[in-house]
């Protein structure tokens, strides 16, 4: 099997009879174990990441644990992206000079839009335009994931059948209020990629929440899939639903805000945020962006090519805080191997595991910039 020559992708390739999560194997920071199929009887090959770099540093065997719940019947082969998503920028697929423009923007993120924002009039042409660009625009190291319509509407299911045999990155479900959505979407994707030889399985799904029935149930939203990569939040149609009318301080948001974030993290995937629809006011756009990051999103989404260079840099890692990194693992290493603790204290506060873990996402993240 052949590794990619990247840090930006983590394999998973389930085996047939007792698939379960990667967190079953290692730390849910690093998230790094690489599984798949083998011969041997009730045992797979797995292969550890360096938490840091994303790359397999040992290999064992292990034996196969009872399933935790259930994944892609039959096995399958999954590519998760763990590059960063700072930035997430919509391009609208009805126009054929935005896509070319978006090979040479910055996004961590590219999202295909066939959706909202495209005129009913245009469904068809953007698609077709979507399609042309996956087969011939280099995107480089960008993630691409393409938004297509519902999938209870006869157009939606033809934005599926066109983008899959392409090989996006993902697809961004619009619009989802349930688990039975995104399930749904499982398995028509699943269909779709069983029909090509050898079977492609490896497409990740993005759910979009954008009402109050997808803010309360964004947890199970976040576990109902294995492909799932992130929940993104609609703040526009999400006001629409309850009715509310967010200042520029977004406190009426709250509760969605950090509903999203804990749904997201509670299953080890990405939470990004909504756009500021204000594309002409960077001021503003940063107030969104720095509390969304105090939050704890990952990202933010973006309507204007000019929003990503203030997105990125505020969700990006700080010499700073790389420094406090460093320092934390560094002192607490010294109290583990010179003391015999589990904690120390830096600059007069207490330290231990959690503040281990969140310098060594902040040392991963720091090297991943460094790569994009």
């Amino acid at each position: 099997m052949t590794f990619p020559a990247t840090n930006s992708l983590r394999i998973l390739i389930f085996a047939d009879t007792t698939p379960f999560p990667a967190a079953s194997f290692c730390s849910v920071e690093c998230r790094g174990w690489w599984c798949y199929k083998v011969p041997r009887r009730n045992k797979r090959r797995i292969l550890q990441c360096d938490p840091a770099g994303g790359l397999p540093v040992r290999s064992t065997w292990r034996p196969v644990p009872a399933p935790k719940r259930d994944f892609v019947p039959g096995g399958s082969i999954l590519f998760m992206i763990t590059g960063l998503r700072r930035s997430v920028l919509y391009v609208p697929c009805d126009s054929e000079k935005m896509l070319a423009k978006a090979v040479e923007i910055p996004a961590d993120m590219l999202v295909l839009n066939l959706e909202d924002g495209v005129a009913a009039s245009r469904k068809e042409a953007a698609r077709a335009n979507a399609v042309q660009a996956l087969k011939s625009l280099d995107f480089g190291a960008r993630e691409v994931v393409v938004r297509i319509n519902g999938l209870s509407s006869e157009i939606g299911r033809r934005d599926l059948a066109a983008v899959v045999p392409c090989r996006p990155d993902g697809v961004c479900l619009p619009k989802i209020g349930a688990p039975a959505a995104v399930r749904a979407a499982e398995a028509a994707l699943l269909e779709l990629e069983t029909a090509h030889d050898p079977p492609q399985r490896s497409l990740r799904l993005h759910a979009m929440i954008e009402s109050a029935a997808g803010v309360l149930g964004a947890r199970d939203i976040a576990v109902s899939s294995n492909r799932m990569a992130s929940l993104i939040f609609g703040s526009a149609d999400y006001s629409e639903d309850v009715h509310c009318q967010p200042g520029e301080d977004r406190i009426e948001l709250l509760l969605a805000l950090q509903m999203i974030v804990a749904g997201a993290h509670a299953a080890a995937i990405d939470a990004i945020d909504a756009p500021c629809f204000n594309i002409r006011n960077s001021d503003l756009l940063r107030r969104e962006a720095a509390q969304a990051r105090r939050f704890g999103f990952d990202g933010k989404s973006a309507l204007h090519p000019a929003q990503v260079g203030v997105i990125n840099e505020i969700f990006d890692v700080t010499p700073e805080e790389t420094s406090w990194a460093e320092k934390v693992l560094a002192e607490l290493k010294d109290a583990e191997q010179n003391k015999g603790r589990a904690l120390s204290t830096l600059e007069g506060r207490l330290i231990d595991d959690p503040h281990r873990s969140a310098a060594e996402r902040i040392i991963r993240r720091a090297r991943l910039s460094r790569k994009q």
